[in-house]
């Protein structure tokens, strides 16, 4: 999450359960959370946003949980997998999320699932049914079901990964269509420009062969202002 939700939803809801459970605990750090029990004393639980992964950096701990995974960039959980660096018994990350738009989680966890593969060494899957919520409100099931297609609702409810093309700007990409392709220094580069990326400029580097365009690098620049639009 981004500090605002953290400030605004994860801190008091964890603050009340804390409380409720009689939990003696302290909050330090802003705007960057830091939890200690008085239980553990040797232990602190760091909150860390997931909005700009580069600097998820200075921190060792031994286990690690990404929310919203999807909404994440991928080096967002390289860069948290990077940290896992205090020898513990359990040494683990948790990611979740609802598999709804096409991310980086789909190779990880979707992809074998769908191709009946097995995951990699140490990985595993768990789901859970928005069904089973029993803190859910009556008929949001249903209501949320209304609002997407049967594909979207297996992920968006029952958590299952499927062949969606949601949240992709090339609907019809795969990567079947990643070639490993020597460098062609002597051939034109061809860069393209968007400056509407929310906001921030993102551009496509490509060469073109035998009649065929090869995109070959992406730049991404995000929140780089107004002041870029004036570039030629």
């Amino acid at each position: 999450p981004v500090y605002s939700l953290i400030r605004d939803i994860l801190k008091p809801k964890i603050t009340g359960i804390l409380d409720e459970r009689g939990f003696r605990y302290t909050w330090t750090g802003d705007p960057h959370p830091i939890l200690r029990l008085e239980r553990f004393p040797k232990a602190a639980i760091l909150f860390r946003s997931g909005d700009a992964p580069e600097n998820i950096v200075g921190f060792d701990c031994s286990w690690a949980w990404i929310d919203e995974a999807p909404l994440c960039w991928h080096l967002c959980y390289v860069k948290v997998c990077q940290r896992i660096r205090v020898r513990d018994k359990v040494n683990q990350v948790f990611v979740t999320g609802t598999p709804e738009i096409a991310s980086w989680c789909d190779k990880i966890w979707g992809k074998p699932e769908l191709e009946g593969l097995p995951l990699d060494k140490g990985v595993r899957l768990y789901r859970g049914s928005t069904r089973l919520n029993k803190w859910t409100q009556i008929n949001y099931v249903e209501d949320l079901a209304k609002t997407c297609s049967a594909e979207e609702s297996a992920a968006v409810i029952d958590g299952k990964f499927v062949r969606s093309t949601k949240g992709r700007v090339y609907t019809g990409f795969s990567d079947e269509n990643i070639l490993n392709r020597e460098w062609r220094k002597h051939d034109p580069v061809y860069i393209s420009f968007d400056f509407n990326s929310s906001p921030g400029m993102h551009a496509i580097v490509a060469q073109q062969e035998d009649g065929k365009i090869y995109m070959i690098d992406e730049i991404y620049n995000k929140g780089c202002g107004e002041k870029y639009r004036d570039w030629e």
